[in-house]
């Protein structure tokens, strides 16, 4: 049986009980919150025996002051990466991924053997795993030999249970769409507070087309009678891009009553702690429909990485946060009348809600 825990064996040293308090109103993305600046990646090195691809261009690497949980955003404008990414990451263990490894030199000989990308052993999955580019399309940009160059520029939140200092000068590793390193470079010394440069997460949200679901209801069948309802809004932003696999949507969710079970992430169990676009349009029968995405432009199902932590308030668990880019190859006008579906730690859906057109 899937028992809950007691409130009090949960306590989150980064939660500002506080915060955790108030109930979140208005846009998740609209913020002055300031944040915190951990530093840059520039000098990009071929690893050895990468001869064919010479990688530059920026990653940065921040860091939010508010939030109830740990996060990092790294934004990027890189040039030449692999242009089978394209399609976003395929089935190899991190492909197209972008990483920041637990070394502090791309000379480490250990680099890409046993050294592991920068997480807290608490969570039970490596949140690097859903950290990936796509490869543009490279009409603009040519070499100085005229070989097509392909482009990737975009930003991710991941959630990896490390205090910002962590990453100060740690290496960030680009790989290809096989898995293998391409490149790496030292994220430099600089730090301070500073307002975020434009990027994805602040572009997509003023889009007309965002989506909410609100008004969640146990899901039929689910048998966790301790369980109270869910409740709160899901946000789906539309992404857009120049090829149809960077057609896709950012979630934002501000909930409470989520499981727990949660709190250092999900686990093993498929669909665990995930909140999924699934294409049923209903919420009134046990038939959840499948993960909503393009099956012909895109390698893998990108809804298995849209996960929320939970957080321990005083009197109520709550999750508060936004997904990675899901790169689905749909519009969001493709998703709207679908259902949100919200897990639980055993991967059992718990809460659904139909998406509409955002009232403002």
């Amino acid at each position: 049986t899937h028992t809950w825990p007691k409130m009090e064996s949960l306590a989150n040293p980064y939660l500002d009980t506080r915060a955790a308090e108030a109930r979140v109103s208005g846009d998740p993305y609209e913020s002055d919150e300031f944040e915190y600046f951990v530093g840059q990646a520039v000098n990009f090195e071929a690893v050895e025996g990468e001869s064919y691809h010479n990688i530059f261009g920026h990653v940065w690497v921040t860091a939010s002051t508010g939030d109830l949980q740990p996060e990092i955003t790294l934004r990027w404008k890189l040039f030449d990466v692999d242009a089978d990414c394209a399609m976003g990451a395929g089935t190899e263990s991190r492909s197209c991924g972008i990483h920041i490894l637990d070394a502090k030199s791309c000379s480490d000989p250990e680099l890409f053997t046993s050294v592991r990308p920068l997480w807290s052993s608490k969570l039970h999955r490596n949140p690097w795993d859903c950290l990936a580019y796509t490869s543009q399309n490279p009409s603009a940009d040519a070499s100085e030999d005229g070989d097509v160059i392909y482009r990737s520029e975009s930003s991710a939140i991941i959630y990896t249970g490390k205090k910002p200092s962590s990453f100060r000068h740690k290496v960030v590793v680009v790989y290809g769409f096989g898995g293998a390193p391409m490149a790496c470079s030292k994220i430099g010394t600089k730090v301070g507070q500073v307002r975020p440069a434009t990027s994805l997460l602040s572009q997509v949200h003023k889009s007309p087309r965002s989506l909410t679901a609100a008004e969640f209801k146990k899901y039929p069948h689910y048998d966790t009678h301790d369980a109270p309802d869910i409740w709160g809004r899901v946000l789906v932003y539309e992404m857009s891009g120049e090829e149809h696999a960077q057609l896709g949507q950012v979630m934002s969710w501000d909930l409470e009553f989520v499981d727990p079970h949660c709190k250092d992430g999900p686990g093993s169990k498929a669909n665990s702690c995930g909140i999924h676009v699934r294409s049923s349009t209903s919420c009134d029968h046990d038939d959840e429909g499948h993960p909503q995405y393009h099956t012909s432009v895109v390698h893998k199902n990108p809804w298995q990485c849209s996960n929320y932590i939970a957080v321990q308030g005083r009197k109520v668990t709550l999750a508060r946060g936004k997904s990675v880019p899901i790169f689905t190859g749909l519009y969001s006008r493709d998703i709207i009348g679908n259902i949100v579906v919200i897990y639980d730690f055993q991967g059992r859906p718990a809460a659904c809600a139909k998406l509409d057109v955002t009232k403002y």
